[in-house]
């Protein structure tokens, strides 16, 4: 499988002949744009569309710019460092002034001359980055597209690649169990820390039984319990009581998230966090059952931290 990276260089006569070597050498898929605010831009789009980004020392920052300089890349550095620590940049030169100027700012693990030695050193270097993160992220883009623009934090993404990496091993069932309840527990926290009008702020880092509970109740619109008798049945018989519930407040949950969410935190907490002895125990469907749903989850947070 090819690797994607976004290539900045105002010249297009040599971005060319780089975006040829490396998809025909390397297995590099280069997508071209001419100046640094184009990059920003298409990252805020699609963040996991791209597993590095090389930039041209002195480029232009505005597609108008008639001026290539390397203060534009120094403002540009500090947006990829600030937004997408996770994505590789590397930075090409063939300007000794430049060259110091970066590496005084950023180190010189990531310059690169424009040399030919420089240039395939670069692309193996690129190469070396179809990794099993990199794979999963794009396996499950969708998701990680959410993880990135909530800037859900690194041990959430951690704990989430590890989970969907070793959702087939024996050995890690009561482990996968155990990560699967923290996530889903994480991704409620935030909603309690940015969406106070949804959950109560007494939840904040509450993540036991009871205040778990206590969440999925607010998301379920607080319901009461109301009981009731149908007058008969199709046949004239009285029909027996039932239960319904009646939400007080707003129904946050949609589709099938209340019900993957009544499976999930009983599944991991009973054979993950807390195993019972059983003479049924879980199994490698068991986990990829509450990953899925947890995945689900995942998608409904989106759009819950979307609403306005």
């Amino acid at each position: 499988m090819s690797i994607r990276g976004l290539y900045v260089d105002d010249n297009i006569g040599v971005a060319k002949i780089r975006i040829d070597l490396a998809y025909q050498e390397y297995q590099i898929r280069l997508d071209h744009i001419t100046n640094l605010k184009k990059m920003e831009d298409d990252l805020k789009e699609s963040p996991v569309l791209y597993a590095c980004v090389i930039l041209e020392a002195k480029c232009r920052y505005e597609q108008d710019d008639h001026i290539s300089s390397i203060d534009h890349i120094l403002k540009s550095l500090v947006f990829l460092k600030t937004n997408y620590a996770d994505i590789p940049y590397y930075i090409l030169t063939s300007d000794i002034e430049g060259y110091r100027l970066v590496e005084k700012c950023w180190g010189k693990d990531r310059l690169f001359y424009k040399s030919d030695t420089e240039i395939e050193r670069l692309f193996e270097t690129i190469k070396s980055l179809s990794s099993d993160k990199t794979k999963i992220r794009r396996s499950y883009s969708k998701v990680f597209e959410v993880i990135d623009y909530h800037k859900l934090s690194a041990d959430t993404e951690t704990q989430l690649i590890n989970l969907l990496a070793n959702q087939d091993r024996v050995d890690k069932i009561k482990q996968n169990l155990k990560d699967t309840r923290w996530i889903l527990e994480s991704i409620f926290q935030t909603i309690i820390k940015q969406k106070k009008d949804i959950i109560p702020k007494k939840y904040l880092d509450k993540n036991s039984n009871k205040g778990f509970w206590g969440i999925h109740t607010n998301l379920r619109g607080n319901p009461e319990k109301e009981k009731f008798i149908a007058q008969t049945d199709l046949i004239g018989n009285p029909e027996k009581k039932k239960e319904i519930y009646i939400p007080q407040t707003e129904v946050f949950y949609s589709g099938p998230i209340q019900e993957l969410v009544e499976m999930i935190h009983p599944v991991t907490s009973d054979h993950g966090v807390h195993p019972n002895i059983t003479d049924y125990k879980p199994t490698i469907y068991t986990v990829k059952s509450c990953v899925n749903a947890l995945l689900e989850c995942i998608l409904w947070f989106d759009r819950i931290m979307r609403k306005k």
